[in-house]
């Protein structure tokens, strides 16, 4: 392995390096791209406890190696690799970069083969067939291959690149600008961040040990992921883990402990301020720090403290950050002077010695200088202190020269100003400045408060990975006020701030998180991770204050409720999407107990919905039983029809999963009967109090619209399973006029796709298809193909009877082309990648194999049978159809490729005939009976297809006998 780390890179760092995929880059690892000359050259690796590393040296050599001839000029061009194809393919996202066009596309070499005689990745290209041709002729300006390349090689750094770096713990702070001393420290620290797996930065608080860490990570320039977490932010060891997890297990299922799912990572963690938990819990801290340490193998852990932690059973490498020298301490206060005529020579000495080298102590003592605009009365107002004893003597404790200096600052605030320490307390997370005076009030001299705190030291502003500003107080002097605002208590302030953080997550989880749509989903999970440590301090203070056994309506105790319930119904959907099942339970559990206690029953009803969902995802059907035993007891003692609806619901859900059809729909129907009352009470009376709960009157309604349209949905398709239609198409009908009414799009056009089913079993084929139609149309509009591919395959199974369904303009070339894409990269998760790897494709699920042959049949019958020739010749370059043994696959890309360029060769005799026997071989692999009554009904089909496209009248039988004749 090379010498220093940065020298080596892991997969992300190496793919980064050279512009490419992963997959490319194994695929160099596996294959010799210029085996075709006799070179066994691969990309080299460096295996390291179980992951491999890239020598930079060895990347630029190949990538070199890559750019020289891959033939000699007089030889015949050699393929590009199949792996080269498939990069392109991703690189461009299957469609062209310059026209945006999905098919026809080709590779294409930005220097032409002849001249560089390579095939180098970065040479080539996959543009739009047209666009190659216009370049080739010069009618596009060759320029536009190399920019529209270096684009698209930019763009997959940056994607590569934040999968390193997102999502973050908490954003890495920027260095301050003025940064003095501290050299030898600083080549010390880097040095044992080069090499060392623990790291620890002591020294007393503000002697600047956070500077000294930004400083070396600007130094160290690392290419791991670097997790940052203000250990001032978080309350408890559990809180720190939940962080950590939550940062790392994005989106994941976390069943498995914190340090397996930290294992194997290549990491580096920061605990920055680590003494606040140490106070608290310092065993425990200090086992999960041994415990990390000795069970993972590529994590580095980099902790500043206050405290001494050499308990720790593990070897330390620590870094000891005491005051500057005198001379750096001059510089520093001259560095931070309005003026600095403002410091007297004869009184520089005793200010020096009084700040005993402390940065802060320095810089807060420069904050007074210039407010007092005079050395001497600064130093006046520092010997009134009573605190202040003998300033020369003076070490640094908890009542030495930076409490002295504190004070001293504290008493020149404001009330405003204090007021705005009362309120940042309860924002361990920070508070976003655009939103402060929307929770603090506003007042003429907000800005001027701001900038006086932060001009003392006070309050600091960070960005979030959002790019908000926060405000936060200091952690160096986190202490000092935490001390003076409890002298002055304000149990309304707490509450005031802990329900504006609730209604905030509560915003977030309704407007992102449950309602939102694909694009607005990521942007409220980054939002709710920049919000939660705000969010678990809230749920933590408040369940401190709440009397959980108070059986009297206590106002002040209902409102800390009310807190926790609020969160709860937040976090609890936050974790739901996060794969955090351990936490969404946690919190779908408290948010029943406090629902229950305050009496709310709909909320408790929400809550236990949310918990069984938790357990289906799980599919954990013991648990929902158990959850639903839960209900039915709750709902019988408070007899709220409310929880006996959501339970009803359910139930029938955990009978159909089971197949147990009637009993599904008599639990379907004893819901639905619950809420048509509820509607029915609403529309009586509109502007009753108890139906409006806090909501906007129009969302109450939808809610109970929608829940009642996606009732009758499932009560439909249950209704179908047992073939009874007429009652099954009367509850889809019920369903679509709800989901229009209330504008449920995604559901709405899943409601026509079922319908349809409904109508055409029912022998309503002209109604069916229109609701198929109208299906795609939807779907096409927000780009869901694999839903219009499910639509499409349904009228394939009507062409034979119906075929003009297929010449319906609203199918034209891109919905076809991309319909079959979709189709295409559900079989590519069956393909192996290996070049040379042969397969059948037997792994393929036959609901996939099912689809493509539906679609082979739509188009078949349509004037755009060209759409499928063109889509099997790029789809076979991708998977490599020499590889591809005799199966069901083969069969349908053999059909497919000749029922698609059916007009190129139908007049061609030799041709037809040598065609038409492959066509019948294929069918009869993909009949898979004994004789021509088999369930896919393919030389039925072939029969029609034939007489369609005028090349003959043969009978399915007939046609059976042929293929296997042709097979003799």
């Amino acid at each position: 392995m090379p010498e220093s780390k940065k020298d080596f890179l892991n997969d992300t760092e190496a793919a980064i390096y050279l512009g490419i995929t992963k997959e490319l880059l194994y695929a160099y690892v596996r294959n010799a791209p210029k085996k075709h000359l006799g070179h066994e050259r691969k990309l080299g690796t460096i295996p390291n406890k179980g992951e491999n590393f890239f020598d930079k040296k060895e990347l630029c050599d190949f990538d070199n190696y890559l750019k020289e001839p891959w033939a000699n000029p007089q030889d015949k061009r050699p393929n590009i690799p199949t792996y080269i194809k498939e990069y392109l393919k991703t690189e461009i996202g299957g469609k062209c970069p310059i026209t945006g066009k999905g098919y026809p596309l080709e590779d294409a070499h930005i220097v032409p083969y002849a001249e560089t005689l390579n095939h180098h990745h970065h040479n080539l290209i996959r543009i739009a067939k047209d666009v190659h041709t216009k370049i080739d002729n010069k009618a596009y300006p060759k320029d536009v291959l190399a920019l529209t390349k270096a684009r698209l090689i930019d763009e997959q750094k940056r994607i590569l690149s934040e999968s390193i770096t997102s999502p973050r713990a908490f954003p890495v702070p920027k260095p301050h600008p003025i940064f003095i001393g501290r050299q030898l420290e600083l080549v010390e620290l880097v040095t044992l961040m080069e090499s060392e797996k623990l790291i620890v930065i002591e020294g007393i608080g503000g002697v600047g040990k956070t500077q000294l860490l930004l400083n070396a990570i600007d130094n160290v320039k690392y290419h791991c992921p670097l997790l940052w977490l203000d250990v001032e932010k978080i309350s408890c060891l559990d809180d720190l883990v939940l962080v950590l997890r939550n940062t790392i297990s994005e989106n994941k299922s976390n069943e498995v402990g914190i340090i397996e799912l930290i294992n194997g990572q290549t990491i580096s963690i920061v605990f920055d301020g680590l003494e606040k938990l140490l106070i608290k819990e310092g065993d425990e801290i200090e086992d999960f720090i041994t415990e990390l340490m000795t069970q993972t193998e590529n994590v580095q852990l980099i902790i500043t403290s206050q405290i001494d932690i050499s308990n720790i059973d593990y070897n330390i490498s620590k870094v000891q950050v005491k005051g500057i020298s005198k001379v750096e301490s001059k510089e520093l206060v001259y560095s931070q002077l309005d003026n600095l005529s403002l410091l007297l020579k004869e009184d520089e000495d005793w200010l020096l010695n009084f700040c005993s080298g402390h940065p802060l102590t320095i810089k807060i003592v420069s904050s007074l200088l210039n407010f007092y605009k005079s050395s001497k009365k600064t130093i006046t107002k520092l010997i009134e202190k009573k605190e202040l004893q003998n300033p020369r003597r003076l070490k640094h404790n908890k009542q030495t020269s930076l409490e002295v200096c504190f004070n001293a600052t504290y008493e020149l605030l404001t009330e405003s100003q204090i007021k705005i320490l009362h309120y940042l307390l309860l924002y361990p997370g920070g508070l976003k400045e655009v939103y402060s005076t929307q929770v603090l009030g506003e007042w003429d001299t907000f800005d001027e408060d701001i900038a006086w705190l932060k001009s003392f030291f006070f309050v600091n502003g960070k960005e979030d990975s959002l790019g908000f500003n926060r405000l936060f107080i200091s952690p160096f002097i986190l202490y000092y006020i935490s001390n003076k605002v409890s002298e002055d208590h304000d149990d309304k302030l707490y509450l005031d701030v802990l329900k504006h953080i609730s209604m905030e997550a509560l915003f977030i989880s309704h407007l992102y998180i449950e309602n939102g749509d694909e694009k607005s989903l990521p942007y409220g999970l980054l939002r709710f991770d920049d919000e939660l440590p705000n969010i678990i301090s809230a749920l933590r203070i408040a369940d401190s204050k709440t009397n959980w056994k108070s059986t009297t309506q206590d106002i002040k105790n209902n409102d800390y409720l009310l807190v926790i319930g609020s969160i709860c119904e937040a976090a609890g959907k936050y974790f739901f999407i996060r794969g955090n099942f351990k936490n969404g339970l946690y919190f779908s559990e408290l948010g029943i107990k406090t629902n229950i206690v305050l009496g709310d029953l709909e909320s408790v009803a929400i809550q236990f919905m949310y918990l069984s969902q938790i357990h289906y995802r799980r599919h954990d059907l013991e648990q929902v039983e158990f959850v639903l035993k839960q209900m039915k007891e709750l709902y019988l003692e408070k007899e709220n029809q409310t929880i006996q609806f959501h339970y009803e619901w359910m139930k029938g859900r955990l009978e159909y999963k089971k197949r147990n059809i009637e009993e599904a729909i008599s639990h379907f129907n004893i819901a639905l009967e619950i809420i048509e009352l509820k509607i029915k009470i609403k529309e009586d009376s509109k502007n009753q109090e108890e139906f409006r709960q806090g909501r906007e009157l129009s969302e109450f309604t939808k809610q109970l619209i929608g829940n009642r349209a996606l009732l009758c949905s499932e009560i439909a398709q249950a209704y179908e399973i047992i073939e009874d239609y007429n009652n099954s198409a009367e509850y889809h009908e019920k369903a679509l006029y709800g989901l229009s009414q209330i504008n449920e799009l995604f559901n709405l056009l899943c409601c026509y796709n079922n319908y349809a089913h409904t109508l055409i079993k029912k022998g309503d084929i002209d109604k069916g298809v229109e609701y198929l139609f109208l299906s795609i149309d939807g779907f096409v509009t927000i780009e869901h193909y694999e839903y219009v591919a499910n639509n499409i395959a349904d009228l394939g199974e009507l062409t034979m009877q119906k075929p003009e369904i297929t010449i319906d303009n609203r199918l034209d070339e891109d919905v076809l082309f991309n319909s079959l894409d979709s189709i295409g990269e559900q079989i590519l998760r069956f393909i192996p990648k290996e070049e040379n790897s042969s397969f059948t494709g037997d792994n393929i699920p036959l609901e996939i194999i099912g689809l493509f042959f539906r679609h082979i049949k739509f188009i078949s019958f349509s004037n755009r049978k060209e759409v499928l020739l063109n889509w099997i010749s790029q789809f076979s370059e991708e998977i490599n159809l020499k590889n591809i043994e005799i199966g069901f696959l083969f069969a349908l890309l053999n059909l497919g490729h000749a029922i698609g360029g059916v007009e190129h060769w139908r007049t061609q005799q030799e041709s037809t005939e040598r065609v038409l026997e492959a066509i019948l071989q294929s069918c009869l692999i993909l009949n898979a009976g004994p004789d021509v009554h088999s369930k896919t009904q393919v030389f039925q089909w072939l029969s029609a297809w034939l007489k369609h496209v005028d090349l003959g009248s043969k009978s399915p039988e007939e046609l059976f006998q042929d293929a296997v004749k042709s097979c003799k």
